[in-house]
């Protein structure tokens, strides 16, 4: 049955974007094309700032702790890395394939997708079309890849020439999703693409087309007040983090260029992508939505790089979206979270939002005359929750030899900085005792984060609070929460636990934001 009244729906995530270090002000032809031409927001939110975590609730529209395996009570490793959520019948693949769309999923979705989708003859039928590497994580050259073209019924595994320019993943991934986009039209089906990009994900290789370029640069990571900052009113772990060498700041500032040049073929992608839907005469009737996983932090409260804290670098995100209905140029401030986005596509596709989500529609906030949108955010939320139980012990990654300006010949060659500061402790940028959950106020009157830990993620037991107003220490460089009288404390530990409490309320529940 053709439903081509239906709007097209496209996803592009990209791994590891922050919004505060200035790494999405790399991406201009996105944010010309998608930005401009729709909406920017400007407060949105991860669910949780890792990978796993992040994409197993947005494709649920759930919270984290809410998606977590039934039984567990304490920390992973791996027990919360819930990544098969994606097939149950209300997650935002199957409830879209039930209405008629065509889907189809391209580069990453999870860490660990090779355990239900890399294989031949694997039956996969909520997925029109599949193209992702069966090694996703920071594979920018893989060579193998699990594929199901439209028509297929079951998945076949394909080799390609892992050494030539063609097989830079984002490349491929915008081939393979433009080709996917033209069968759809052709066919008269409405579709929806998930395109999952590589980077800029460790260890971020930029394109052999961009390398001669980022090997020029000489930009660093941004100085912010909170750069190598001694944060001793912070949780024990980062208290006692060494302070970053300044001869090891080479390798923090090679990061930020090898994360910028990565972007540039990121940027590449989206303009494929909106240019192949103008061609094919479907850009007006498509929606674009594009975002990361979670944030990043490069060098700041002496961490040298990742994400998995409760800071404004790890949890906010950039989110740009573009379509029918969408004034250009529209900036939304509201506090929205990557739990909306399933919600989201869901309207827009006409589909009943599930009553199990705890994200809601952000079209609202979107689509009306300007009275039905400025009455949307005036009712929409103004706090959060997001939490975080992967933490591990993890030490400074790689780099490549293109940012540090040695050679572009060998594009793909890494370097490891020292695991050690001169003082002899270890570059520990994350470790189990870092399990935590945060209640986000933002209204009129508060701008805050309020943090509790507790390595066990049960929080009957709390081991270490922090609290950061952001109006008056944007940089969350002092914990306040010492400071805090008795009666505020026990009010703050309330609200976030009743926040924690909630489970599916999708604006029913008045207690539930």
């Amino acid at each position: 049955m053709s439903n081509v009244t239906r709007p097209n729906l496209v996803y592009i995530l990209n791994d590891d974007t922050d919004v505060l270090l200035g790494a999405a002000s790399t991406l201009r032809q996105t944010r010309a094309l998608l930005g401009d031409a729709g909406a920017t927001f400007t407060e949105f939110r991860t669910l949780s700032p890792k990978c796993t975590p992040s994409r197993t609730g947005q494709l649920v529209g759930r919270h984290y702790h809410n998606v977590r395996p039934r039984g567990v009570t304490g920390p992973p490793p791996g027990g919360g890395l819930n990544q098969t959520t994606m097939f149950e019948p209300t997650a935002l693949f199957p409830m879209l394939a039930a209405i008629g769309y065509w889907t189809s999923i391209v580069g990453k979705v999870h860490n660990g997708q090779q355990s239900f989708l890399c294989s031949d003859h694997n039956r996969t039928d909520v997925f029109t079309h599949i193209g992702t590497q069966c090694k996703p994580c920071g594979n920018y050259w893989g060579a193998e890849y699990v594929v199901k073209d439209v028509g297929d019924v079951t998945t076949r595994l394909e080799t390609i020439n892992g050494s030539d320019w063609s097989a830079y993943s984002h490349g491929q991934f915008a081939n393979r999703s433009t080709a996917f986009m033209r069968a759809a039209v052709r066919a008269k089906r409405p579709f929806f693409a998930h395109i999952g990009t590589t980077g800029p994900h460790l260890p971020a290789i930029p394109a052999p087309w961009h390398l001669e370029e980022v090997s020029r640069w000489t930009i660093g990571a941004p100085r912010a007040p909170s750069f190598n900052f001694d944060a001793p009113s912070h949780h024990p772990t980062i208290a006692a983090a060494p302070r970053i060498d300044d001869d090891k700041l080479v390798y923090v500032d090679a990061l930020m260029r090898d994360r910028l040049g990565v972007l540039l073929s990121i940027d590449d992608l989206v303009a494929s992508v909106v240019g192949t839907l103008d061609d094919l005469g479907v850009l007006d009737s498509s929606y674009i939505f594009y975002s990361s996983d979670h944030g990043y932090h490069l060098g700041e409260w002496k961490l040298p790089m990742e994400k998995m804290w409760p800071y404004e670098t790890d949890t906010r995100i950039p989110f740009w979206c573009r379509g029918p209905g969408i004034t250009p140029g529209t900036v939304v401030d509201a506090l929205a979270v990557n739990i909306d986005i399933a919600p989201t596509l869901l309207h827009l596709a006409g589909a009943a939002v599930p009553a199990n989500y705890d994200g809601r529609s952000l079209a609202p906030l979107l689509i009306g005359t300007r009275d039905e949108t400025a009455a949307a955010r005036r009712a929409w939320r103004t706090r959060t929750v997001i939490s975080f139980a992967e933490g591990g012990d993890q030490w400074w990654g790689k780099v490549s030899q293109a940012a540090l300006n040695l050679s572009v010949a060998e594009p793909a060659a890494e370097i490891r900085p020292p695991l050690r500061s001169e003082s002899g402790a270890e570059y520990l940028f994350d470790n189990p005792s870092n399990q935590w959950r945060m209640l986000r106020v933002l209204n009129a009157t508060h701008n805050v984060s309020f943090v509790e830990w507790d390595p066990a993620f049960r929080f009957d037991v709390v081991n270490f609070s922090a609290f950061f107003d952001l109006s008056a220490d944007p940089w969350q460089l002092h914990n306040a929460w010492p400071a805090l009288a008795p009666d505020e404390q026990a009010a703050w530990r309330a609200e976030l636990a009743r926040e924690f409490a909630c489970r599916g309320h999708h604006g029913r529940d008045t207690d539930c934001s």
